[in-house]
């Protein structure tokens, strides 16, 4: 807390003895600033009061009597000045509004409950009807430090100061990091660096940094040459400052702020003589009366001037109309201001400062006009920011669904769609040709289940590429899953099938005819694909699968103001690890005994009928990229979508187009190269040669 000691009585200014008008009195709760200066607004009251009062011709009537009530910075202590400095005799007109806002508005809602009208600035109302949300708001206290703590904590990023000290002049931007491209300062006014030492780490070179594309905006100040009507003083605004100069010296405020309070004594003054020709004027006249007040509200709201800030009106809701200029500090890198830093520097820059460039002078470059009156701006320039465009209020929060990448996902569905192709033309060359010996004797019908097989792993790859891209949905989850577990069941369940038969016929010692049919085959893939039906469908029916999300770290862009919150969705359920452990069980198994078959049936060279070499290389094959998958699936990130997708994705499409090789492509090479008589005669003269060969060694071995 900022503790001040202030002894402070009601106090009013001395009246001459031979003015015989009435006496109205005003109440001015003077703020104690937290650098114990409580003068600001008082000290300039007092100035200018007499100027008011010397005016016979515009006030005959009547003269004003400022009685002053001083209060802390806090909202108890401003309703505390106020209840012992209104109900205190004698009763007054109105009340000279607080200097600070949050005070300003506590008094305003007390006073609105006795009729009390108050002159002053508003600042909070007009963010609010802006659409304009207050985060934080603290005074230039101890307690600040805190605040803005908070505000880094919240990620606050527009700042919006009102400095009256040399106190408040120190840049907190620099103290406490906040510039850059994501955060933006805009001041009320101008006062300049300080000329001090360095505080900390913050030097004079990073102060200067950290003002850089500050926005300011400051009063258009009336032509210093331009003579006041009677209405006012009389007096042009240099006359006028240079009074007040000499008087108290260069110490308390700046012109801007000086002539803010002329201005308001002015309302005040000739509100108050207008709302006094519609009243039988007598000294019994109650000033607490509502009717009195009433109506000197509505004069304040149709006072039109000339002030020494410019022309002075306001709009129906009582909200001052003044010009406003906006200025931008460009090009500074160090200024040494060598008076208090209360003179605005904006008028330094017209030579009431004496500035100390050093290497290069604060340049605060207008760059726009703002009427109040009519609502426009006009833009002399633009507005240069430390970032590509402005800095945003708050970051915007993109929440991003990790995808694999459109190039994966493209080349995946081409080598899928080309696979699926050639499975379609492995299959009509398997019909064409089915009555040759080099087909017949390797069962097409079987061979058909196994292209089956090797399209439905295309399929759970195109799902998978679907899945992790723009389309998603538990659907596919399920395609995905189904289409392996039956490709692999038919592929590789067809291809054990097979073995199976040719070790049945080739172990027979006995030479009976053994008839192992192809529905014998289609009975054993059958049985798999019922196993994996019932499974699936415990699945679903017990743990349905659904999508899952993983957040993902956030992922900030300072540049761009965006805080990407990224997922990873995948397909999930309670139980997915056993689940999944049951079917890659099953299939480990089927996977055991087709290497034991095979292993069986090596030494039979009947190329023809046994597929063990081919069906061993596909097996030693899908061993290996399954290692590869399952190991480096664990190994890799979530946030690495793409290169799992491409993993598992190569995986399945690898083991699948090298099972339609083996299968189908040696076939049809041979009947490319040869032709289909050529390759019938081969067929043929090779099967009697080798089964001859077997039936005599069988011989032998009965006998």
């Amino acid at each position: 807390l900022a503790w001040t000691v202030v002894t402070c009585d009601v106090a009013s200014d001395p009246v001459a003895s031979d003015d015989n008008r009435t006496e109205i009195a005003l109440l001015n709760i003077c703020t104690v600033m937290p650098s114990g200066e409580r003068r600001v607004q008082e000290t300039a009251l007092r100035f200018y009061l007499p100027y008011i009062n010397n005016r016979t011709d515009l006030f005959p009537t009547f003269r004003l009597k400022i009685h002053y009530q001083c209060a802390l910075d806090t909202h108890g202590s401003a309703t505390k000045a106020f209840i012992e400095g209104y109900f205190k005799e004698p009763n007054k007109a109105l009340i000279l509004g607080i200097l600070f806002s949050q005070q300003s508005q506590v008094v305003a809602d007390v006073c609105r409950l006795y009729h009390v009208p108050i002159v002053g600035i508003s600042f909070e109302t007009v963010i609010a009807a802006s659409n304009i949300t207050i985060v934080y708001k603290g005074l230039f206290t101890s307690t600040l430090r805190d605040i803005i703590e908070r505000m880094k904590v919240d990620d606050v990023r527009i700042f919006v100061a009102f400095r009256y000290s040399s106190i408040e002049a120190e840049p907190m931007e620099c103290l406490y990091n906040l510039f850059g491209p994501k955060y933006q300062w805009i001041f009320s006014g101008w006062h300049g660096l300080p000329a001090t030492a360095p505080t900390g780490d913050c030097t004079l070179e990073m102060k200067s940094k950290a003002v850089q594309n500050a926005i300011i905006f400051d009063t258009a100040m009336a032509n210093p040459n331009f003579k006041a009507p009677p209405t006012n003083t009389g007096l042009t605004m240099d006359e006028l400052f240079a009074d007040y100069k000499a008087e108290f010296g260069q110490w308390t405020s700046s012109n801007n702020s000086v002539a803010r309070v002329f201005d308001t004594l002015t309302t005040a003054a000739l509100a108050i003589n207008d709302t006094l020709q519609l009243h039988d004027y007598s000294s019994s006249l109650d000033l607490g009366n509502s009717s009195f007040k009433t109506s000197l509200l509505e004069h304040i709201r149709s006072q039109n001037f000339h002030g020494l800030e410019g022309p002075v009106q306001f709009d129906k809701n009582g909200d001052r109309i003044g010009q406003v200029v906006v200025f931008q500090i460009r090009g500074i890198s160090r200024i040494v201001t060598h008076c208090h830093a209360k003179e605005s520097s904006l008028q330094a820059q017209q030579g009431s400062l004496k500035t100390v460039p050093q290497p290069s002078d604060n340049v605060a470059v207008p760059v726009a006009n703002f009427d109040p009156a009519t609502n426009v701006t006009v833009w002399k320039q633009s507005l240069q920011f430390a970032g590509d465009k402005p800095p945003i209020d708050s970051p915007v929060v993109l929440n991003e669904r990790i995808m694999v990448s459109q190039s994966a996902s493209t080349t995946c569905l081409v080598l899928c769609a080309v696979g699926i192709g050639f499975a379609v033309v492995s299959v009509c060359v398997n019909l064409w040709y089915r009555n040759l010996k080099l087909i017949k004797m390797s069962s097409p019908n079987v061979n058909l289940v196994i292209a089956l097989g090797c399209v439905l792993g295309y399929c759970s790859c195109i799902a998978m590429a679907l899945n992790g891209g723009s389309f998603t949905g538990v659907s596919l989850c399920w395609t995905q899953t189904c289409c392996l577990a039956a490709g692999y069941s038919c592929a590789f369940g067809a291809m054990f099938a097979k073995t199976w038969r040719v070790h049945v016929i080739f172990t027979n010692k006995r030479l009976k005819r053994v008839a192992i049919k192809d529905w014998h085959l289609f009975s054993v893939v059958a049985v798999l694909l019922l196993l994996d039906a019932a499974l699936l469908l415990l699945w679903l029916g017990l743990d349905p699968m659904e999508l899952g999300a993983f957040q993902l770290p956030s992922v900030e862009d300072p540049e761009r103001g965006v805080i990407y919150r990224q997922r990873l969705e995948f397909c999930r359920s309670d139980n997915s690890g056993v689940w999944n452990g049951v079917l890659v069980g099953i299939k480990g198994l089927i996977l055991i005994f087709g290497i034991f078959f095979a292993w069986e049936t090596r030494k039979i060279k009947v190329e023809a009928l046994n597929d063990s070499r081919q069906i061993g290389i596909c097996v030693y094959n899908t061993l290996i990229m399954a290692a590869i998958g399952v190991s480096l699936s664990y190994v890799l990130p979530n946030s690495q979508a793409t290169l799992r997708f491409v993993l598992v994705a190569a995986c399945i499409i690898i083991c699948s187009t090298t099972t339609l090789l083996f299968v189908f492509g040696s076939k049809m090479i041979l009947l490319a190269q040869h032709g289909p008589g050529r390759v019938d005669d081969l067929a043929n003269a090779m099967n009697t040669f080798t089964v001859q060969g077997a039936a005599g060694r069988a011989g032998n071995n009965a006998g």
